[in-house]
């Protein structure tokens, strides 16, 4: 079995903050904030809040295999004039603040931003990162708007479990607090989504 383990720390961790990390298979276990995965990987430890963890090449994580304060970043990804252009013609949304240059370099942003709701639907689409339980169905999604997102930002989402409840006997229910982030480290939404989980003994 081939696993590939990412670890991603801010530059000001001290040595004392840094995660230990240990690949291991054919184990299930949890203990305070870590867990093993069977057959996968052993997320471990928690650091000063300094921490994201990123794991490749790990399939099959069900419901059973997350516990609560797990933190997961998502690559990056660049927002083009494509983008707000394909989303302002699939929506309608064509606010003088997303389609007019002129308009929009007169409001307080000084030049076009794209729709907030442009932003919740990228983060969707950066949710699916390794590690993570595959999504069944989305439940529901609240988002409140922070900063504006402009053309050549190049976002990430960070999400935390915060909850999780069993559903039926094949399903769970996951809930996550997310940030979408640009470049500068700002952060451009927040909010939380639920979605629904196989379970392992299913």
């Amino acid at each position: 079995m081939k696993n590939t383990l990412v670890i991603s720390l801010s530059q000001s961790a001290s040595q004392s903050a840094r995660i230990a990390c240990h690949l291991v298979t054919h184990t299930a276990a949890r203990k305070g904030n870590s867990t093993v995965a069977r057959d996968h990987v052993l997320f471990f430890a928690i650091a000063r809040n300094e921490r994201w963890i990123r794991v490749l090449n790990v399939t099959d994580v069900f419901f059973e295999d997350v516990v609560i304060g797990q933190t997961w970043r998502s690559p990056s990804k660049m927002v083009t004039d494509q983008d707000l252009r394909t989303f302002t013609e699939l929506s309608g949304d064509r606010l003088e603040l997303h389609v007019d240059d002129q308009a929009a370099s007169r409001s307080r942003f000084g030049r076009r931003i794209a729709q907030g709701l442009l932003g919740t639907v990228i983060a969707s689409g950066l949710r699916d990162v390794a590690g993570k339980p595959k999504v069944l169905l989305g439940l529901s999604v609240s988002v409140k708007f922070k900063k504006p997102i402009f053309v050549g930002d190049s976002i990430y989402l960070e999400e935390e479990l915060i909850e999780k409840r069993t559903s039926k006997p094949k399903e769970g229910v996951v809930v996550y607090n997310r940030r979408l982030i640009n470049q500068n480290g700002e952060v451009l939404q927040e909010g939380q989504v639920a979605h629904l989980v196989a379970r392992r003994d299913g």
